[in-house]
């Protein structure tokens, strides 16, 4: 059932916090304060860039060649519809006291837009997607039953970015991130960051966007 559903299992069989199970008429058989509690959760924010060269898979994925590669992944198993989300991912340092790696970057050729309908389409022009998330949260969140029966919606609380080092590691890591897209190397394809993040610059500017525009990495 996975750490969001087997909260909500225990707590519709009896086990969990009594003085939450009660008022819904759900009788405890073992108080477990933990239940449901302790849930770490990372935050995410897209970034993407427009670039000069055509080395991306928005071109690859509409029109005929989106018939083509459909094709070939039917006929063969390979082509681009094989391919993972992320196809480049790296791990790195971004706070001086950390011993290890404390965030992950991930990387994509492929950026989907709405359309005028609100449906999902590959970019019409190159451009590719970068984010990245802090390894080790400590935003402590919880997970719980909101009604005894299995149509009530869970009571989640993530509680993103309320602990001070994901704070700071979130920062850094969006700053980290920027600077590794402005290396000499990218040059060539002359990124340049779209908003929602381009007018992104003080702290509380970032975090801010973390939390209005961000999403969940879904690793809870």
């Amino acid at each position: 059932a996975g750490a969001l559903m087997s909260p909500q299992i225990l707590e519709r069989s009896g086990i969990g916090q009594a003085t939450r199970l009660r008022p819904f008429g759900i009788e405890p058989i073992h108080d477990s304060r933990g239940v449901g509690e302790h849930m770490f959760e990372h935050r995410l924010l897209m970034t993407q860039y427009e670039v000069d060269s055509p080395h991306t898979d928005n071109h690859e994925l509409r029109g005929l060649r989106l018939v083509k590669n459909a094709a070939r992944y039917f006929l063969g198993g390979g082509g681009k519809m094989s391919a993972g989300y992320g196809t480049v991912a790296a791990f790195a340092k971004v706070l001086p006291e950390s011993p290890t790696a404390d965030i992950e970057i991930i990387y994509t050729p492929l950026v989907v837009m709405p359309d005028a309908q609100g449906r999902l389409r590959p970019d019409q022009v190159p451009s590719i997607q970068i984010f990245g998330y802090p390894l080790r949260s400590r935003s402590e969140g919880h997970i719980h039953i909101s009604g005894p029966g299995l149509a009530a919606p869970a009571d989640l609380r993530a509680n993103y970015l309320t602990d001070a080092y994901d704070q700071r590691v979130t920062i850094a890591m969006f700053r980290y991130i920027r600077e590794w897209m402005e290396q000499g190397a990218l040059a060539s394809i002359a990124p340049r960051e779209r908003e929602l993040t381009a007018s992104l610059h003080t702290d509380e500017e970032i975090l801010a966007a973390f939390r209005s525009n961000g999403q969940a990495g879904y690793h809870a």
